[in-house]
């Protein structure tokens, strides 16, 4: 279904944008009681932007390095101890998957119509 399609792109490019959005702000909001949580919050952010590109391009390297980060990110988080980095890091690293995976069916129902 054509129309199917359309609003599924849609709907995960609004959503990945909307994480990526409310990832920075928490991160951001956080980030006034300890500053380290601005930067895990960009290293989640740099790894869902790796990851992203990963599932675009389907470069294998990318994966390494996102993983790499990302293993990075969470056990910081672990030593850091503040809550507020797993909805920042979860925001942060989902949504910029969202969006390649949106951005990924537009280009297919454009090609396909």
């Amino acid at each position: 279904m054509p129309g199917r399609a359309r609003l599924d792109h849609r709907l995960l490019l609004t959503a990945g944008g909307l994480l990526i959005g409310a990832g920075l702000f928490l991160g951001g909001y956080a980030s006034l009681g300890n500053p380290w949580v601005s930067v895990l919050t960009a290293i989640f952010l740099l790894s869902g932007a790796l990851f992203s590109e990963a599932i675009s391009s389907d470069r294998p390297a990318f994966y390494v390095i996102a993983a790499a980060l990302l293993a990075i990110a969470a056990g910081c988080s672990l030593l850091l101890s503040d809550p507020a980095v797993v909805p920042a890091g979860a925001c942060s690293l989902l949504g910029p998957i969202l969006v390649a995976k949106g951005l990924k069916i537009k280009t297919v129902s454009q090609h396909g119509s």
